[in-house]
């Protein structure tokens, strides 16, 4: 995965899954289907309202230890 690197040492994913328009239900299979293959940074917004199934799937996927939570770059919008 290639990072991009800011000023302050912190590295965002360059590639990174968007949850807008996800249909519900299917966002949480798409979250956890892109943790399981490597992805660890996603856009999400309030707007989208799907922010409780993605939650879910981070809740789950840190439980299961397939991810842990430092290793994950959520952006967000309010």
């Amino acid at each position: 995965m290639k990072y991009l690197e800011f000023e302050n040492g912190d590295k965002m994913p360059a590639l990174g899954l968007g949850t807008w328009k996800s249909t519900e239900g299917g966002v949480y299979a798409a979250v956890r289907s892109a943790l399981e293959i490597g992805y660890r940074h996603f856009d999400c917004a309030l707007l989208y309202g799907n922010e409780k199934e993605i939650g879910q799937a981070f809740a789950d996927a840190l439980k299961e230890r397939i991810v842990k939570r430092e290793e994950l770059w959520i952006t967000s919008k309010l």
